[in-house]
């Protein structure tokens, strides 16, 4: 195969990959939640910038023309200034100067970009990828320049969220910064602006938009990894499966065309692979193994602990029940340390703790009947757990769930009905 396909095909998986992404925190965005949205804006430019350049190279392979595509990669630069406006957004800073900075960064892209497909002043495509040989403006090294001054800025402010972040939010800036840093790093490799001169194609930083935009993601959408691998193992399961029954309805047709003809070969192998799909466990055996690779058996601890805490009643003696319901919810949600509240008048009381570290500090802590926890745990009849129901939920249950949660130091709250 051509080395140029073998370039362009990883490329075309990372933006089908990114785009996923994308349309994930989309759905996730609430209204006037600009934090999720500027982040999938971000998801959908880096799929395109990795799709564009595929193609370029997709085109050089065939020996077709590719100019158009390979400037077009240029609007990934639009992500440095969309990116910036999901550090303030996570910073709450969304001041005049935050929203100037922003529109000068995007004025500046607009600008070059346009001149970058009608005119030679910013970047000429190079005249071969392999070896690469580079035909750029005159204005290219400058621009790339600007860009990685506005990295730098990005970077600085990232380490200011950080800076005045404490909890969850610090913990999304940390990720944040990961992100930034590994698509950072992918394009000071691939291209040596700052020197002066471009030795490799620029656009195959393109390459390492893919683990800065799942980090991005997850620091936004407050999930835990469990709920990315879940869409990963969709996604892989989706792709196997569709690789299976290709290969079941080609196998079919090459079987019986010898026999009953072509025509009626393609019906007949039509009909087996759909025989297959339905009547065979082939799908569910697949995605059970997919699953088991990836969630390690995780799939759905809501369910279990539901049913877990539904035969644990039966239980009679009361510290025997704590005890084990405690050891299947760390099992369960894979936490360190448990404690177990118990209704005592209006007010719900520590009576069981096991884990690692001392319940000294929120042994004495108590949670109010009629208290925001307790209300939500009553009527949605379900697990609470804080980075998965926190972009669910408004700012005022936010600060309502933080202060009770604070003083225990937990992070899940599981109901159990009687």
């Amino acid at each position: 195969m051509d080395a140029l396909l073998l370039i362009a095909g990883p490329l075309l998986f990372v933006g089908g990959i990114q785009f996923i992404f994308g349309f994930f925190c989309l759905v996730k965005t609430k209204q006037r939640n600009l934090l999720t949205l500027f982040a999938s804006v971000s998801a959908f430019i880096a799929a395109f910038y990795s799709c564009t350049i595929a193609t370029s190279y997709i085109r050089a392979s065939m020996s077709l023309d590719y100019s158009v595509y390979y400037r077009l990669g240029w609007m990934g630069w639009f992500i440095v200034p969309f990116s910036l406006q999901v550090v303030y957004q996570l910073r709450g800073n969304v001041g005049w100067t935050a929203k100037a900075v922003t529109w000068s960064f995007l004025l500046f892209w607009m600008v070059v970009n346009y001149l970058n497909l009608t005119t030679d002043l910013i970047d000429i495509e190079p005249s071969s990828f392999l070896p690469y040989i580079h035909h750029g403006g005159p204005f290219e090294i400058f621009c790339r320049q600007v860009g990685s001054v506005q990295i730098l800025w990005a970077f600085y402010q990232i380490y200011r969220a950080r800076k005045e972040s404490v909890g969850h939010k610090r913990q999304q800036t940390a990720y944040l910064f990961l992100g930034t840093f590994l698509y950072a790093l992918g394009g000071f490799i691939f291209s040596s602006a700052p020197l002066g001169r471009l030795y490799v194609d620029a656009g195959l930083t393109s390459y390492f938009g893919l683990p800065w935009i799942a980090l991005t993601i997850y620091a936004v959408t407050r999930h835990r990894l469990f709920d990315i691998r879940v869409l990963v193992s969709g996604i892989i399961s989706a792709f196997i499966l569709i690789s299976v029954f290709i290969g079941i309805d080609i196998a079919a047709f090459q079987g019986l065309k010898e026999i009953v003809g072509l025509d009626l070969a393609k019906t007949l192998s039509t009909v087996v692979t759909l025989m297959i799909v339905f009547a065979t466990p082939v799908v569910s055996s697949i995605r059970r193994w997919i699953n088991a690779i990836i969630l390690r058996k995780s799939i759905d601890y809501q369910t279990a602990l539901k049913k877990s805490s539904e035969a644990l009643i039966s239980i009679l003696n009361l510290d025997d029940l704590l005890r084990k319901f405690i050891e299947i919810t760390r099992h369960s949600l894979g936490v360190i340390d448990a404690g177990f509240y118990l209704l005592n008048g209006d007010k719900y009381e520590l009576r069981y703790f096991l884990g690692h570290h001392s319940s000294e500090g929120s042994g004495g802590v108590k949670l109010e009947k009629t208290g925001a926890l307790i209300t939500w745990l009553q009527e949605k009849k379900r697990i609470f757990v804080r980075e998965e129901e926190i972009s669910e939920i408004s700012k005022k249950q936010e600060f309502e769930f933080n202060s009770e949660l604070a003083p225990t130091k937990g992070e899940a709250a599981v109901p159990v009905f009687f």
